[in-house]
C-alpha cells in the first residue's frame, strides 16, 4: 500500500480496536455490578426457606422460575409437575404442557392454590402498570412481597429485558389494636 492508505488504514483499525476495547470494558463493569439472572439468588432464599420450613409448598408463576431449578437439588415448585421431586427442570418434548409468562388470570389463579410461599416471575413483560396490579391481586388474596431480585438481559449497551423476580409470602396476620381508656 502506499504510505497514504498505510496510514489511514492504521488509522481506522486504531479507532476500531478504541470502540472494541471500550464495548468491551463497559461490559465487563455492567457484568461486575448487575445480575445477570434473577435466578440463582432467588433459589438460594426458596432454598433456605424450604430448609427452614420443610413443610411449606411454593407455587411459580411465570416461564422464567425456571431459572431457579438448576441450583436446586430437586423440584422447588409444588405446581410443576404435582409437585414431585424430580424433574427439576423443563422438560422439552411435545407432551409437556407450555408454560406461560406471567398473565393476570395465571397469577390470581397460582395466588388462589393456597401456596405459602409464590414466586412471580416475568413481571417486566406486564406494561407499565402491570406490577402494581399484580401487587394488588396478591394482597387481595393475603400475600405480601418478602423478596425482589434483580436481574438483566442485557443487548450492546441496554437493557432488553429484566429478568426481575419476586417472592411473595401469606402476610402475617394483622392484630387488634388495643386501646387504653383515657
Amino acid at each position: 500500500l502506499a504510505p497514504r492508505d498505510r496510514r489511514w488504514l492504521w488509522g481506522a483499525l486504531i479507532a476500531l480496536m478504541a470502540v472494541q476495547i471500550g464495548e468491551a470494558a463497559a461490559a465487563e463493569v455492567r457484568g461486575a455490578l448487575t445480575a445477570y439472572s434473577a435466578g440463582p439468588a432467588a433459589a438460594q432464599a426458596l432454598i433456605e426457606h424450604r430448609r427452614i420450613h420443610p413443610g411449606e409448598s411454593i407455587g411459580v408463576a411465570g416461564f422464567k422460575g425456571f431459572a431457579v431449578q438448576p441450583y436446586a437439588p430437586d423440584n422447588l415448585f409444588a405446581n410443576y409437575e404435582g409437585g414431585a421431586p424430580s424433574p427439576a427442570y423443563y422438560l422439552w418434548r411435545r407432551s409437556e404442557r407450555p408454560i406461560p409468562g406471567v398473565s393476570e388470570a395465571q397469577w390470581r389463579e397460582t395466588l388462589a392454590a393456597g401456596y405459602d410461599r409464590v414466586l412471580l416471575s416475568s413481571f417486566n413483560l406486564m406494561g407499565w402498570n402491570g406490577p402494581a396490579r399484580f401487587m394488588a391481586d396478591a394482597h387481595r388474596a393475603g400475600y405480601c412481597p418478602t423478596a425482589l431480585f434483580p436481574g438483566a438481559m442485557v443487548w450492546k449497551t441496554y437493557v432488553l429485558e429484566t429478568d426481575d423476580m419476586m417472592i411473595f409470602d401469606r402476610c402475617p396476620p394483622i392484630s387488634p389494636r388495643r386501646h387504653s381508656p383515657r
